[in-house]
């Protein structure tokens, strides 16, 4: 194991701060510390831990499709969005975690808590010798 994370002080703040865009691959990356440069008085930056990051929400979405049987049959059915799916969040032992989500437009969101709820991780603050990445 590593030298122990550093001691910082907590902040609240823009969901900027714990946001980053998605690539489109099946990894999310979400900022638990943040370093802020002040260009305007030198080259200053100050460094802290996103406080209650686990409040913060995700959205996620997704398109189903099969393009050669709707290129073939041209039937629509072969392409679908997010909005003609019920989704369900599970948990590790594939038990539906009931509320997790709410559908807004064409997104599932759901706080980061219970995200990392169904990932299996019950706490950021805890060493993981999973294979869960963190």
């Amino acid at each position: 194991r590593g030298r122990p994370p550093p001691r910082l002080p907590c902040a609240t703040g823009s969901a900027a701060w714990v946001a980053q865009p998605s690539s489109g691959d099946k990894v999310l990356f979400v900022a638990t510390r943040v370093r802020e440069t002040f260009e305007d008085s030198g080259p200053n930056s100050s460094q802290f831990y996103v406080q209650d990051v686990e409040s913060h929400t995700v959205g996620v979405t997704f398109s189903l499709s099969a393009p050669l049987s709707q290129e073939e049959t041209q039937d629509e059915k072969f392409s679908i969005s997010i909005k003609q799916v019920k989704t369900r969040l599970l948990d590790p032992s594939g038990a539906e975690i009931e509320g997790a989500m709410r559908r807004v437009d064409r997104f599932d969101v759901l706080p980061l808590s219970q995200l990392l709820r169904a990932a299996g991780i019950a706490d950021l603050d805890e060493s993981s010798e999973e294979t869960t990445l963190r």
